[in-house]
């Protein structure tokens, strides 16, 4: 009977993994923000500067437009591989009786 009570614990455990691991990557965030509050640089975009922000404002508004740009290769690779269609390069193409000719 402890034995099947130590494997519903695993199971519980395993079941609510993906929380505890959010939130403490969510303590480190905080703790990262926490640490460099006195951090400040200024921003320049050519035409206007933006003095003394925060630098983890820019780290996560450098790593959120990263993710904003990463979605459409996602749903790209996503489609192909759900039709089953390949991207083949001229190198993948070529057979070895092609190869033999060159």
């Amino acid at each position: 009977m402890d034995m099947n009570m130590s494997m519903r614990e695993k199971g519980n455990f395993k079941k609510h993994l993906p929380f505890i691991v959010c939130v403490l990557v969510f303590a480190l965030f905080l703790a990262f923000i926490t640490l460099n509050l006195d951090n400040r640089c200024d921003i320049s975009f050519g035409f206007v500067t933006l003095p003394a922000v925060p630098v983890f404002i820019t780290i996560f508004t450098s790593f959120v437009l990263g993710f904003l740009c990463a979605i459409p290769f996602f749903f790209y690779m996503r489609k192909n591989k759900k039709t089953g269609k390949k991207s083949k390069s001229n190198a993948d193409n070529l057979s070895d009786d092609n190869v033999n000719k060159i």
